[in-house]
């Protein structure tokens, strides 16, 4: 029978994974920029929180791109 919970041990696997990659950015503003993203945050809207430009925003996420990566490979990432 297929429950509606995650397996427990599955989500203790993604929160491990989640903590590995966003400390892998070591910064506290590439952090947050990653988080409000999971957070289905459009590029625009993090801009605004910021108050920075969309290139800056751009900036950000090829910079956190390039670290993750570096950290578990390129296959690996989504997109």
């Amino acid at each position: 029978i297929v429950g509606r919970e995650p397996d427990p041990a599955f989500i203790v696997l993604v929160t491990e994974e989640c903590r590995y990659l966003l400390d892998v950015l070591g910064d506290d503003t590439l952090r947050e920029v990653a988080l409000l993203k999971m957070g289905m945050f459009t590029h625009q809207e993090i801009a605004e929180k910021f108050g920075r430009s969309l290139s800056w925003v751009n900036r950000k996420f090829d910079l956190i791109r390039s670290l993750w990566e570096r950290s578990v490979g390129p296959e690996s990432l989504p997109g």
